[in-house]
């Protein structure tokens, strides 16, 4: 059971006790690490276990690239179960959505509801609204995720880079998504083109 103070301690023990100069409590990204860490290291799939882990994109030592200064409250809130991305916004892809086609380069490249579904729960975090890869979480990455607006590979490079992920930094989604999901997702990136 998780309640209040297994983060924060009893009241008379606080964990989190460190204020900022406003007089909200704040935590450090190595206390972070370590406060959540203790927990979710304890359990049965473990980051590093990519077998049994159920999100292979949050495997600790991918975690661990970049400038190290990124605390898991950043991307996850620990008030709430689920993933707490940046609140989608309307974005250049999003005039292609309904069905709309257009054609790019003989690749026709349709935008739907879903596939900007699936970029906000999946992608949004480390490529961003306008899909320039301008998000906190990606000041942290090296590489950077790259500008979709500026992409100069086609749908079906689309379609692998998000089914079988590139280098260390972006996931592979084929076990997650189903072929399907993945060429919508695909097609929604394609509409950052310029």
């Amino acid at each position: 059971m998780i309640n209040c103070e297994n983060c924060h301690g009893p009241d008379d023990i606080p964990v989190i006790k460190s204020e900022d100069k406003t007089g909200t409590k704040t935590i450090t990204t190595d206390r972070s690490q370590s406060l959540c860490l203790r927990c979710h290291l304890s359990l049965p799939a473990r980051p590093g276990t990519l077998s049994t882990f159920p999100q292979p994109q949050i495997v600790l030592k991918k975690h661990m690239k970049g400038k190290g200064n990124l605390a898991c409250f950043k991307c996850h809130n620990p008030h709430h179960p689920d993933l707490k991305p940046p609140e989608p916004v309307k974005t250049p892809a999003d005039s292609n959505v309904n069905g709309t086609s257009t054609t790019t380069k003989d690749e026709k490249k349709t935008v739907s509801a879903k596939g900007r579904s699936i970029y906000n729960d999946k992608c949004l975090v480390c490529h961003g609204a306008k899909g320039d890869g301008k998000t906190e979480v990606a000041e942290n990455l090296d590489p950077k995720p790259p500008d979709f607006a500026r992409l100069k590979i086609g749908l079906s490079q689309l379609v692998g880079f998000i089914a079988n992920g590139k280098g260390e930094q972006m996931p592979a989604y084929k076990d997650e998504l189903s072929g399907e999901e993945i060429k919508e997702a695909a097609g929604y990136v394609e509409g950052f083109k310029k």
